[in-house]
């Protein structure tokens, strides 16, 4: 059964990114906290939202959990560096204004060796498609929330010093699907710890 609002199917991937997380740690961009039913037992998160509305909505949905929602952008999180064990985005990386500041952040707050859990859209591999969502782009955002599909997301989340542990691509609802936005990764990345 979808989350109440999910696409069919999208409730499942959601399931699937909470799970992979344990101890203390981060959700960006937690909209209204739809991904806070799947938070494992033993879980403690700070979810941040800029959005105001969603904040509340979020605090609602956080009621009896162990969930603190904080109205903030990934760009710049108010947490001590090296703090946290996880960070969790589903469908955030798309939206922020800077990708390389955000990432900078989540690798700044989380603990060596910390995960970083990604449900994204990324520009596609097929270079027409790839095409298609240059020019889908220029609407595309103003109708789905800020979503951008044309970035290499996954490439900047290697190049911000994160290693894939788990990852897979898949095509969203399916490959028949024209939106620029069916191009998706699901994915674990480890916080290399410094070299020497």
């Amino acid at each position: 059964m979808a989350a109440s609002g999910d696409t069919i199917g999208f409730a499942e991937i959601r399931e699937w990114a909470l799970s992979r997380t344990r101890g203390t740690g981060v959700e960006i961009g937690c909209g209204d906290g739809r991904n806070f039913e799947y938070i494992p037992e033993g879980v403690a998160l700070t979810a941040i939202e800029p959005d105001k509305g969603l904040a509340a909505a979020a605090r609602e949905r956080a009621r009896g959990l162990d969930v603190t929602v904080v109205r903030g952008v990934a760009a710049r999180i108010d947490m001590p560096t090296a703090d946290v064990d996880f960070v969790v985005s589903t469908l955030t990386l798309c939206t922020v204004s800077s990708l390389e500041s955000s990432l900078y952040e989540i690798h700044r707050v989380l603990k060596d060796g910390g995960l970083l859990v990604v449900v994204e859209h990324n520009v596609a591999n097929s270079p027409s498609f790839a095409a298609w969502q240059r020019v889908a782009d220029s609407l595309w955002p103003h109708l789905s929330g800020g979503c951008r599909t044309n970035r290499d997301i996954v490439s900047a989340i290697t190049e911000a010093g994160f290693d894939a542990v788990e990852f897979d691509w898949f095509d969203f609802p399916s490959k028949r699907s024209l939106s620029p936005a069916r191009t998706m990764f699901k994915g674990v990345f480890e916080k290399a710890a410094p070299e020497g």
